[in-house]
């Protein structure tokens, strides 16, 4: 992989933001694989999720778990040291918080459509037990 420029030099040629952009896309996958967020962060309520500041996400420190847990939370080292490798160190900030925002956004929109399906599955339910009272026993429509 070509070498990352350094802060005031000439931007990224052609291949070199393939380059990243494949590191990133490899690293992200291998995420995708162990459902993590990022390395280390792995949101598991709505707290959890909303709370999480895309910008600094709360990344668990590697020396601060288990074994059994850093193996679980910490699969892609190799992908994500080659993709802070490939890219400028913006573009990793950059590109890792998106993957945050884009997750809680994901997360966010598929509880309120889980939400709003309960609310009209019971919304069925109370129409269907109205109707049963309508029609009283056996069906009899109540006078």
């Amino acid at each position: 992989m070509a070498p990352v420029p350094l802060p005031g030099a000439k931007p990224p040629s052609k291949e070199e933001r393939q380059a990243c952009w494949h590191a990133r896309d490899r690293y992200f996958a291998c995420l995708d694989q162990h459902q993590l967020w990022l390395q280390g962060l792995e949101p598991v309520d709505d707290h959890s999720v909303i709370g999480i500041d895309p910008t600094r996400p709360p990344i668990q420190p590697r020396a601060a778990l288990s074994a059994a847990e850093a193996d679980r939370l910490y699969p892609c080292m190799a992908m994500k040291q080659l993709f802070e490798t490939a890219c400028l160190p913006s573009w990793v900030v950059n590109f890792e918080s998106y993957r945050v925002k884009h997750m809680q956004d994901a997360f966010l929109k598929d509880k309120i459509r889980r939400e709003r399906e309960a609310r009209e599955k019971g919304q069925d339910d109370e129409a269907f037990w109205a109707r049963v009272a309508e029609k009283g026993p056996e069906g009899a429509p109540t006078a």
